[in-house]
């Protein structure tokens, strides 16, 4: 995909009386990439993932006060209906507690009339992948926090959606379980050419997931979005330390970008 993720002008206040979480931001996201998202806390990082996810609109005033616009493949966000179009993993998992691990899962396919088998064996794919197939009967209250979050991660690619969404996906999980996600979440990338925006802290995650580092920042009281391009180390021939050590020059890289490029406070 040649195309970005368009925003113009992007105001959000979640009250009338309150600072905007996002102040006249514009710049262009590109598409076919996995683009990670940097910035301190508060600067409006989950705020901008649920934007371009369209979980707020313009037209929808109880949730809070939205000028400017976002333009995926020339339409607003909330125009692409549908769990293959867009999809949201939140920071927390918002798994159904009364359903079965791969009910959740599956939950999204059920909005859609694909054939059976090819979900099937997406499915199943997908479970013995994240190390999920022995618990696909249990229900969320009898699983780990990180078992959790790998069928928030399924529930959120079943669909090979176009748009993906991650708030900080993989905070929960032990290194062992983020390689792996990470090396399923690349694969699914290069499989689909999804767009790809993750929200995350962690500027090792970045450097190793990431084709682009995007830092959210304020500053003069504005929102300011500045991109750079990332080389992310080989994942699927590389163990965690050769892949650690690979990524050592690109994590000093985006130290120096958050230091130069995170200025100002929050109005």
């Amino acid at each position: 995909m040649g195309e970005s993720i368009a925003i113009r002008d992007l105001t959000f206040s979640y009250q009338e009386d309150r600072a905007p979480a996002i102040h006249c931001l514009s710049g262009d996201i590109p598409c076919g990439k996995i683009v990670a998202m940097l910035g301190e806390s508060g600067v409006g990082k989950s705020t901008l993932l649920s934007l371009m996810a369209g979980v707020y609109r313009r037209s929808d005033d109880q949730n809070g006060l939205y000028k400017g616009e976002i333009r995926i493949f020339g339409r607003e966000p909330h125009e692409l209906v549908g769990p293959e179009h867009m999809s949201l993993m939140d920071q927390h998992d918002c798994l159904m507690a009364h359903l079965t691990v791969k009910q959740n899962i599956l939950l999204p396919r059920e909005l859609l009339s694909k054939a059976k088998d090819q979900a099937n064996d997406h499915y199943r794919e997908l479970v013995e992948y994240l190390g999920l197939a022995q618990w696909q009967s249990h229900r969320p209250i009898e699983l780990s926090g990180g078992m959790k979050t790998r069928v928030a991660f399924a529930r959120a690619v079943i669909c090979d959606p176009q748009c993906l969404f991650l708030d900080e996906p993989f905070a929960s999980l032990d290194i062992q379980r983020r390689w792996i996600m990470y090396k399923a979440l690349r694969q699914r990338r290069a499989d689909c050419a999804l767009a790809t925006v993750l929200a995350t802290h962690d500027l090792w995650e970045a450097a190793i997931l990431a084709d682009v580092i995007g830092v959210l920042a304020l500053k003069d009281g504005k929102s300011t979005m500045t991109l750079e391009a990332n080389t992310p180390p080989e994942l699927s021939t590389s163990s965690i330390a050769e892949c650690l050590k690979g990524a050592q020059s690109n994590v000093e890289r985006i130290s120096l970008m958050l230091e130069t490029r995170v200025s100002g406070t929050r109005p």
